[in-house]
C-alpha cells in the first residue's frame, strides 16, 4: 500500500483498527523516508567537509 498521500489521523480520532493501522504504516514510510534523507544530506556534509579541507590545504600551500 502507498502511504506517500495518507495522512496520519489523529490517535483521538481513530475509531477502528484499520485507521491505527493504516496511520501505523504511514508513520513507518515516513521514517524511512527520513532515514534515507538523512543519509543524503550525511553524504552531502561528507562531501563538504572534504571539500573544505582540501581547501585549507590549498590555501596554506600557497602561503
Amino acid at each position: 500500500m502507498s502511504n506517500r498521500n495518507t495522512m496520519i489521523r489523529p490517535l483521538d480520532y481513530c475509531e477502528t483498527t484499520t485507521q491505527i493501522a493504516t496511520s501505523l504504516e504511514t508513520i513507518d514510510a515516513r521514517i524511512e523516508e527520513l532515514i534515507t534523507l538523512r543519509e543524503v544530506y550525511r553524504n552531502k556534509q561528507r562531501a563538504l567537509a572534504e571539500q573544505e579541507t582540501i581547501n585549507v590545504l590549498e590555501h596554506n600551500n600557497e602561503q
